[in-house]
């Protein structure tokens, strides 16, 4: 194993959510975010695929979800990438994989835009929709680009259903939190996050973008009231 974390800047109201990850924890343990049921659609594609193949993980946080997703298959490279710091060092003592994995502490954007490689698996979960309509644009596209010729993009985050407007979106998602199994503070915490930083796009929006970055797509996964979508998308 080896591992490689930048210092580096990060957007502050983003960063700032972030860094107390015990939160983003909690949400994942109660599974509130059903990443029970996305890690189950993502373990199906990865068990599809040929043995030896290589992942770049955009926003990974602190990886838990990609490394149970691959526990136990053929993989010869995994590198994550975060802004956040102390879910990479988390990511880096959870790990006990059979293959190498890098983490790198640096703003996904930036790096899929100066990479220099290819992968066979590229995914990024729930990190998108924190990114303005058009750098998502120019992302996808950049992140096509870094596929290889039979590569595959698993992307998965919310997204406004049903001809909803974002902030009709944001919320619809609050009314669910409110039922979550977290104290009254961290539900304040995350709307407050949800308000400043979260732009999810529609699903038309996405079609658009995915086909612009030439990429088709089949969904995989969908949240019950729609709020969350998982694609798997070819060049």
């Amino acid at each position: 194993m080896s591992d490689h974390i930048q210092d580096v800047s990060a957007p502050p109201g983003i960063a700032a959510f972030f860094q107390g990850w015990q939160l983003y924890q909690s949400v994942v343990q109660n599974n509130c975010m059903e990443h029970r049921e996305i890690g189950t659609a993502l373990r199906s594609v990865f068990e599809s695929l040929d043995p030896g193949f290589s992942v770049l993980d955009l926003g990974c946080g602190d990886s838990s979800m990609a490394i149970k997703a691959l526990e136990g298959l053929r993989v010869i490279r995994y590198t994550g990438v975060d802004l956040t710091a102390p879910a990479l060092e988390i990511a880096r003592a959870n790990f006990h994989g059979a293959y190498s994995a890098t983490w790198v502490h640096v703003n996904m954007v930036d790096y899929i835009a100066s990479c220099d490689q290819q992968f066979d698996v590229i995914m990024t979960s729930f990190a998108m929709h924190h990114l303005p309509a058009d750098i998502k644009q120019t992302w996808l596209i950049d992140i096509a680009k870094h596929l290889t010729p039979s590569g595959r993009l698993l992307l998965v985050d919310t997204c406004c259903p049903g001809g909803m407007s974002r902030d009709e979106t944001v919320q619809m998602y609050l009314d669910l939190i409110a039922d979550w199994p977290l104290s009254t503070a961290d539900k304040a915490t995350i709307a407050t996050h949800m308000w400043s930083s979260d732009f999810p796009e529609s699903e038309a929006f996405m079609d658009a973008a995915l086909t612009a970055a030439g990429l088709s797509q089949t969904t995989i996964y969908e949240h019950p009231h729609g709020l969350q979508v998982g694609y798997l998308c070819r060049r």
